[in-house]
């Protein structure tokens, strides 16, 4: 389902949720962004992020600071949580990421409230400075 490359009580910068079902791009964006100080929960399709806002909103599992999911994942896209996720009390900002991006894409994200929408292939430090740029809304 995922992995979490930090305890959840051992946490010592912002949790980064990364929904990527390629495993080769996961593994490149999880070590830039663990180098530059932040915690990653590893998600490997849009199912497993659906799960996570689920545990989420039960208080099973405390919430991720960010939500990083690629747009065409199996089972669930990343538009789709998108969507799921405006529709709960959660506030975590979204940035959506695709080598699929159109204008029509790029529209419905923003109306879907997404922090950011960024092309891939994408270079880890355009993310790195996405989410730094993402104001964080205070907790609920």
């Amino acid at each position: 389902m995922y992995d979490v490359d930090c305890a959840q009580s051992h946490r010592t910068g912002l949790l980064v949720a990364l929904a990527e079902d390629d495993a080769d791009t996961r593994l490149m964006l999880k070590k830039a962004l663990l180098s530059a100080g932040y915690d990653v929960l590893e998600l490997r399709d849009g199912l497993a992020l659906m799960t996570l806002v689920s545990s989420a909103m039960t208080d099973d599992l405390a919430p991720p600071d960010f939500i990083v999911a690629d747009v065409r994942m199996p089972h669930v896209t990343g538009l789709q949580a998108l969507q799921a996720l405006q529709r709960t009390a959660l506030t975590t900002p979204v940035v959506l990421m695709s080598a699929f991006l159109d204008g029509e894409m790029r529209s419905e994200a923003t109306r879907w409230g997404a922090a950011a929408v960024l092309e891939k292939p994408l270079d880890p430090e355009t993310l790195i400075a996405t989410l730094a740029a993402t104001k964080l809304s205070p907790p609920v």
